[in-house]
């Protein structure tokens, strides 16, 4: 594949994770068979400049978009390069969205000086969106769930410092730039939709990017698709989505006799496999609903099938012996 423009100048934010996404916009139009050289040019927008403002609180929807967007207007750029989740409900006249790429991985993770677990009472957990504060409060009531600000990398700072025990973020924006060492738990709740995926913006004239740009959009506004999974929310932008789930994810609410006998019939265990996160939730909450003392599991050895299987067993101080790749259901060995 040929294309007549091989040069397209990039507007984004003045940070690391920006550089990082314009890599991978262009890894995957290099993909797709196009030869084009992505030039950048940054441009500090409302919310690079003013780090005061709550990020819950405001109200302003073009807070990371104004400069970029005045940009492509004013014709300094081809397009702009945005996290998704940053995107105004309705774009300025003259401006279109030419791409939303799928998500590398959508999970909330926690990074602090110790695991989330650890946290003391009154603790500061930084995150900017009032539904994580919910999520992170309802897990730790006694906590402090707080908004931080900067770029992803002064909020690291801010806890190694100690200005905060921790802080959630995004795991595909540290994966994106190679902070993935730091994370000590994956949060057990659902993220919003966009969370992980990158969108490109461009003027509505210009027909000849908006084709190219359309190879790599994960949105394929292409009618009605049957989702047969268990969040449609997430793939709202797919199309229209007929949710039909063919699975569910439930915990199951075992009576009091069923419970012991699990319980007890835990000697019979050496190694206890799961290959899920949601099976490692269910299990040790089981145990404690039960009296259970968690920290009796360590001499176990547990498999994690998955990533993010193995960093729900971490959340409950448990480290697996072995790590596969492939997450699916959950099961136990005999010994």
């Amino acid at each position: 594949m040929k294309d007549k423009r091989k040069i397209i100048r990039v507007g984004i934010r003045p940070t690391n994770l920006a550089m990082k996404q314009l890599d991978e916009i262009s890894s995957l139009l290099e993909k797709k068979g196009y030869e084009i050289d992505l030039t950048s040019k940054i441009f500090d927008t409302k919310g690079d400049r003013d780090k005061e403002t709550s990020l819950i609180q405001n109200t302003v929807e073009d807070f990371f978009t104004d400069s970029l967007d005045k940009a492509l207007l004013d014709g300094e750029i081809d397009i702009a390069i945005h996290k998704a989740t940053h995107l105004p409900r309705k774009l300025i006249n003259g401006l279109n969205v030419f791409a939303i790429t799928s998500s590398i991985d959508d999970v909330d993770v926690f990074v602090g000086n110790t695991s989330f677990n650890q946290l003391s009472d009154r603790a500061k957990v930084g995150t900017n969106s009032l539904l994580r504060q919910k999520f992170v409060k309802a897990l730790k009531p006694k906590v402090e769930a707080v908004d931080i600000r900067g770029n992803l990398e002064n909020k690291i700072g801010l806890i190694k410092k100690g200005d905060y025990a921790g802080a959630i973020f995004s795991k595909v924006e540290l994966e994106r730039v190679g902070q993935q060492n730091l994370i000590k738990d994956v949060m057990p709740w659902e993220t919003e939709p966009l969370q992980g995926q990158i969108a490109v913006v461009g003027r509505s004239c210009d027909f000849e990017l908006k084709s190219i740009f359309s190879k790599i959009d994960a949105t394929m506004k292409n009618g009605n698709i049957l989702y047969t999974g268990t969040s449609p929310k997430k793939y709202k932008l797919l199309g229209n989505i007929i949710h039909f789930p063919m699975v569910e994810i439930l915990r199951i609410d075992f009576g009091e006799k069923e419970a012991r006998q699990i319980i007890n019939d835990l000697d019979r265990y050496h190694t206890i496999l799961f290959a899920s996160r949601f099976g490692v939730k269910y299990f040790f909450e089981l145990l404690e609903q039960n009296g259970y003392l968690i920290s009796d599991m360590s001499i176990k050895d547990f498999i994690a099938i998955g990533q993010d299987t193995a960093y729900a067993l971490k959340w409950y101080n448990m480290e697996p012996v072995l790590t596969a790749e492939i997450a699916i259901g959950q099961s136990l060995f005999d010994d």
